[in-house]
């Protein structure tokens, strides 16, 4: 038992691998699954963004009220397409309790690593 808790607990722990927009993206789905909000905020970049959605996602908490809320929404969530175009991209999705609400989340390359941009 000791041995899966330290697996468990260093997966949480492992950073996103940004080098794809879908991982973003994917990112917030597991922390939504795994009501673990600890990597989303190196899903974003203040340079990149000022959107109001993606700083509240950013800003998630475990234990907050937008985060208990909210991350029901999340479990859901499945990507539908991507398009990327240069440092941009945009990544349809579907969520929501009933995985029916529809959004498109738009991405932005900084080096070698992309953030969120809008929601």
């Amino acid at each position: 038992a000791t041995a899966t808790a330290t697996s468990s607990a260093s997966a949480a722990a492992a950073t996103v691998d940004q080098s794809k927009p879908e991982n973003v993206v994917n990112a917030i789905f597991e922390a939504g699954k795994n009501d673990d909000p600890s990597n989303l905020a190196s899903l974003c970049d203040e340079s990149v963004s000022k959107d109001g959605d993606v700083k509240m996602i950013c800003a998630f908490k475990k234990g907050d009220d937008k985060w208990e809320k909210g991350k029901g929404d999340m479990v859901t969530g499945k990507i539908v397409s991507t398009k990327v175009d240069g440092d941009s991209a945009k990544v349809e999705i579907t969520f929501g309790k009933d995985g029916t609400k529809k959004e498109t989340v738009e991405l932005k390359k900084v080096g070698e690593k992309w953030f969120l941009a809008k929601m």
